[in-house]
């Protein structure tokens, strides 16, 4: 037996060896030991306290029972060719400057190793790998951090090397890499959402994504060399990069079966190619849940540089520049495109230099784009930065159903921006530009204006006391078709004592509507002010200016908070309350500033959070 008083310390000689091998239950001390042998019985680690190894750790787990809750096991080695013996530790922790390997035995068998809390690296080198046809797997059930020393997986030439991981990942002053010629994947299994981030010079050749729920979070770029396999699960990118291949050699290779990219991702083109393994970009956009955004690039005539391309989703309305394209302009679609999606359009960036000639067919999905009813009206339309939209190569027609729809381009060449265009059988909706209700004395005027309509029949005027009962006040012919700004403008003679809530139902000729608001106005407020709500807001949100006096030319203006102007809005403010909605500026989650200004303007800016 071993007693130990547990508020004392100790360390052992590194060329020391302490064996506990009685066949009873056996707790550990929480001391640095030269070598370990823990046979025989249960073993018993010390929950919240740590065992350090220098030398040698053997232990049993097919003949033996070891408790390892709560524990963790420090490897602080100066030497070199250590091999470990599978184990199940709770935490791991290597800040020797030795060499470690999990695998790399002369058995060349399978070999797992697993970590029930978190993987931790400060120092040295630590190998995960086998030889000939063994797999190596570390499998990390809480967080791996890499600050110091190199994690390799999978070194020698044959066998395999696999770092699963169910947390979070974070290489910072360390180093994550692999033999290029080998099988050495990173794996991403958790079930909720996994942070990534990675600093220096970090080689992946290979990567897995199969989570049965949540997605990988990426807080810094991340780059797979060589394959990436979508089993199931999401990657979100939010303001970074998500790479596949390395260069016009290595163009990387997809496998795909499930899962969507959510945000940037880029891939390398150099020949033609012809399959989802090459071409596919799996993006997706999280609108109630992830929808699909596919595009795929098939080259059918070689560029003569090759490069990557890098492909986001805009969550921006496409607007109606170019619009209406004529029948005879669109490469055989054969009807007038008259419309765009107000929900969004694909970026494609090329490298510089690169990848501007050669052909190639294109297509994009859009997977829940509202008021499509026939495949047949609708096609793909490009644009060069801020310019028209035109409609590029031949139309090929659209696939799909018109829930997952998806328009598709060949012969085409450049790039810049994508998106959806339809005739009047498919009327993509009004994209309305504001929506503001202010005082006339005791009445409410109210006035909307709208940047383009689409087989819009009405718009219908509702006012609430409680923004739970609505109650129509007026219905307002729509102009039907338009590509232009139109003004619209109602006044209700008798709002409600107090605080008035109105909201504006728009109409499409096939009976498809869309609700704006609501906005509230009190016209007999006393005092001057400002204020926004909801705050915080999730996107829509309406500014409020109570004022005794009229004010014109004011600007509302919403700014980040590096003091950039986001969004401004320019109205001639009257006497009483006036509100201000804001809506489709597809904001990423974050604080923001409130200011009105005016030659008059006294107030003091507004804080306004947006949670997404």
């Amino acid at each position: 037996d071993v007693t130990y008083g547990g508020t004392a310390t100790a360390s052992l000689d590194c060329a020391s060896t302490v064996w506990i091998t009685n066949s009873g239950t056996q707790p550990i001390p929480p001391l640095n030991y030269g070598n370990l042998e823990v046979l025989g019985g249960n073993r018993v680690f010390p929950n919240g306290d740590t065992i350090g190894i220098c030398s040698g750790f053997n232990v049993n787990p097919s003949l033996h029972t070891y408790t390892v809750t709560g524990s963790t096991v420090r490897y602080f080695s100066s030497g070199s060719g250590w091999v470990m013996i599978p184990f199940t530790y709770n935490n791991l922790h290597f800040d020797g400057t030795g060499d470690f390997s999990l695998g790399y035995s002369a058995t060349n068998a399978n070999k797992t190793y697993n970590v029930l809390g978190d993987f931790t690296q400060t120092k040295g080198i630590v190998y995960i790998g086998e030889n000939g046809s063994a797999t190596a797997t570390l499998n990390v059930f809480g967080n791996t951090t890499i600050s110091g020393g190199t994690l390799v997986v999978n070194q020698e030439t044959g066998g395999t090397g696999v770092l699963n991981m169910r947390g979070n990942l974070t290489v910072n002053g360390g180093i994550l890499t692999s033999n290029v010629n080998t099988n050495a994947f990173l794996r991403f299994t958790g079930t909720g959402q996994q942070d990534v981030s990675l600093t220096g010079a970090n080689q992946i050749f290979h990567t897995e994504i199969n989570k049965a729920s949540g997605f990988v979070n990426l807080l810094t770029d991340y780059q797979t060399r060589r394959t990436l396999t979508m089993t199931a699960g999401n990657i979100v990118t939010n303001t970074n990069l998500f790479e596949l291949g390395e260069n016009t050699t290595n163009k990387g290779t997809l496998s795909y079966t499930s899962g969507f990219v959510n945000g940037r991702m880029r891939r390398w083109f150099a020949s033609t190619n012809s399959n989802d393994a090459t071409g596919l970009f799996p993006m997706g956009q999280d609108v109630s849940g992830m929808k699909n955004r596919f595009t795929r690039v098939y080259f059918t005539t070689a560029p003569s540089t090759g490069g990557h391309l890098t492909v986001e989703y805009v969550t921006s309305p496409m607007g109606v520049a170019g619009l209406p394209i004529a029948a005879a302009s669109t490469g055989g679609f054969g009807l007038d495109v008259t419309s765009t999606e107000d929900q969004g359009y694909w970026k494609i960036d090329n490298q510089a230099g690169t990848l501007t000639d050669g052909a190639y067919t294109i297509s994009c999905t859009g997977q829940g784009f509202s008021t499509i009813n026939a495949l047949s009206g609708i096609t793909l339309l490009k644009r060069v930065g801020g310019g028209n939209w035109f409609c590029p190569g031949a139309h090929v027609a659209a696939t799909g159903t018109t829930a997952v729809p998806t328009v598709s381009r060949s012969g085409v060449s450049g790039w810049s921006n994508f998106g959806f265009g339809g005739n009047v059988a498919n009327p993509l909706p009004v994209e309305l530009l504001s929506f503001n209700a202010g005082c006339a004395e005791t009445a409410v005027e109210l006035t909307w204006s709208t940047g383009s309509e689409t087989n819009s029949d009405q718009f219908i005027l509702e006012r609430s006391r409680d923004v739970n009962v609505w109650n129509s006040v007026a219905v307002v012919d729509a102009a039907g078709n338009s590509t232009s700004q139109l003004d619209y403008q109602h006044t209700d003679e008798n709002p409600f004592p107090g605080v008035s809530y109105y909201r504006l139902r728009q109409i499409d000729f096939n009976g498809n509507e869309r609700v704006y608001g609501p906005i509230s106005v009190n016209c007999s407020a006393q005092g001057e002010g400002i204020e926004v709500y909801p705050n915080p807001a999730s996107q829509q949100f309406t500014v409020a200016i109570a004022l005794k006096d009229d004010m014109p030319a004011t600007r509302i203006q919403v700014l980040d908070v590096s003091g950039k102007i986001i969004a401004t809005q320019v109205n001639d403010l009257k006497a009483g309350t006036t509100n201000i909605l804001f809506d489709q500026l597809d904001l990423p989650a974050g604080t923001y500033m409130i200011h009105v200004v005016s030659n008059a303007s006294h107030f003091a800016p507004l804080r306004l959070v947006i949670t997404n």
